[in-house]
């Protein structure tokens, strides 16, 4: 798929993402409007300014991606290292906010990743 272009198209992929509750999306939304950009990449910009996301996640989202943020309780916010035997991603966890290490190991087709054995460590 593309790189997005348009804010409308980036805002459309946010929310299938789930990675910004709705209310608090549209209320960002509007500010942005408000500042006249019509690129993808300057609500991008205008969110990880506002703390919504962060530089990693923006990034896939104009890649149009917008599955693997999420796995059990753990948000994904950055990719810190990935090679063929071990992914590690800064994580946050959704109930408790602590920030985590996860290491994951890919043992089958990336088709099947959330199934990857995976640890959590302490920063």
């Amino acid at each position: 798929m593309s790189d997005l272009q348009s804010s409308q198209q980036l805002l459309k992929v946010i929310r299938l993402s789930e990675l910004i509750d709705d209310f608090q999306l549209q209320r960002a939304f509007r500010d942005f409007e408000s500042t006249g950009i019509q690129s993808a990449s300057g609500l991008a910009r205008f969110l990880i300014d506002l703390g919504l996301l962060t530089d990693w996640q923006a990034g896939k989202l104009l890649e149009n991606k917008f599955k693997g943020f999420f796995r059990g309780p753990y948000v994904f916010l950055d990719c810190r290292e990935s090679t063929q035997e071990i992914a590690r991603y800064l994580v946050r966890h959704g109930a408790t906010g602590r920030l985590l290490m996860m290491k994951v190991y890919p043992s089958a087709p990336k088709y099947l990743a959330r199934d990857w054995p995976y640890e959590i460590e302490e920063l």
